[in-house]
């Protein structure tokens, strides 16, 4: 048949009605399998990350000391902060069973992966801490204070590593302070070493008296009597319940003497228990070097969801804890302790510059401030 006869033509304008349907409907049927691969990857996307961290804590720590439990507790916190905030990754907080050593959880022995691990400030010693983490590839965030800990290249990192000792030394020193007895408790322990030297680095001279009051505080009155009236303040390493309880007896015995506290007295139960002795007392701790509109959110957040009674300083070391690990994941990506690990490292060898997150040691370098107690609470006096 010739195509361009008059039959032809008829022909293919019937047919040309059919293909253009079946053209539509591939068309129809390709965007419906665009929309459904759009969807699945969408679902992926939206899948999250999940960053299982081991918390390695002490049910009661040396010393006795509420803050570091706390401190524990505001980690977890943060970790559901953090979670309501972002669809794209979950933290897992997974406490270690008790008798489980941290040994096992780091080399992966009861069988469990762990993007990291969040320790507490008494369960290992430095370098067992920094071998360990290092030969594992996994990172270990510590709550410990000490410049025992400190140590370029290791996969330690430390939101908090000062004591405060030396800036409450410097507080002391510009209030005119000539003389101070040094009242503390378990003399053995790395932070008491670490803030007895701090405060005289700071203040300039070695304390005129020496004070220990033993845990079961028996005597304490006679013993804090010995103190004397030739000195001129007192400067206490005690855990909450316990400072409570001496800045009493302190108070009772010399009523105007300035006392300055230790962060192992930074509870809520200290200036409840203490009443008005606790009128004028200083605290040295640690606040995030930049603070921002989402460390109020955070505050607000546990305050309004659990009515927790826990210091802003405290929950704070929390969440600077869970940003670090959050800005490694969101950095490298992957949840996998490799690369947590080599993601923190990195920001670690940038330690140089001043507003790094991380020193070169791992440490964060948060910004310190001063307490005094108001009613049952610490309120901020001022930073530095």
């Amino acid at each position: 048949m010739n195509p361009d006869s008059p039959d032809a033509i008829r022909e293919k304008r019937k047919e040309s009605p059919h293909r253009g349907n079946m053209s539509t409907k591939k068309r129809i049927l390709v965007l419906i399998a665009m929309a459904f691969s759009f969807l699945a990857f969408a679902k992926w996307r939206n899948v999250p990350l999940v960053v299982p961290v081991a918390l390695q804590g002490e049910k009661e720590d040396a010393l006795g000391s509420l803050v570091y439990r706390q401190t524990m507790q505001s980690v977890v916190l943060a970790m559901e902060y953090f979670n309501l905030k972002s669809s794209r990754v979950r933290f897992a907080p997974i406490p270690l069973r008790e008798g489980q050593s941290l040994g096992s959880a780091i080399n992966g022995a009861d069988g469990q992966d762990f993007s990291a691990v969040v320790s507490g400030a008494y369960t290992a010693s430095p370098s067992f801490l920094s071998a360990l983490s290092t030969n594992a590839r996994l990172p270990v965030i510590s709550l410990a204070h000490g410049k025992e800990f400190a140590s370029a290249g290791d996969l330690l990192f430390r939101p908090r590593p000062g004591s405060g000792g030396r800036a409450l030394g410097q507080l002391a020193k510009r209030r005119g302070l000539k003389s101070y007895a040094m009242v503390y408790s378990w003399p053995g322990t790395v932070y008491t070493k670490e803030f007895l030297t701090d405060f005289e680095e700071g203040i300039g001279f070695r304390p005129l008296k020496l004070v220990i009051l033993g845990r079961d505080l028996d005597g304490r009155q006679e013993t804090l009597g010995r103190i004397g009236d030739d000195v001129e303040g007192g400067v206490m390493m005690l855990p909450d319940w316990f400072a409570a309880v001496a800045l009493r007896e302190l108070r009772s015995l010399y009523p105007f003497i300035p006392v300055y506290l230790s962060d192992l007295a930074l509870s809520n139960r200290t200036p409840y228990l203490a009443g008005d002795a606790a009128q004028g007392v200083v605290m040295a701790s640690f606040f995030p070097r930049e603070y921002g509109s989402d460390h109020d959110r955070f505050l607000r957040f546990v305050e309004e969801t659990y009515g927790a009674e826990l210091p802003p300083a405290v929950l704070l070391t929390g969440y600077d804890t869970v940003s670090l690990l959050n800005e490694a994941v969101r950095r490298g990506g992957s949840s996998k302790s490799e690369d947590v690990a080599r993601t923190l490292s990195e920001i670690a060898a940038g330690g140089d510059e001043e507003s790094a997150v991380l020193d070169r040691n791992g440490d964060m370098r948060p910004r310190t401030v001063f307490l005094s107690p108001s009613g049952s609470e610490w309120h901020l006096v001022f930073s530095q």
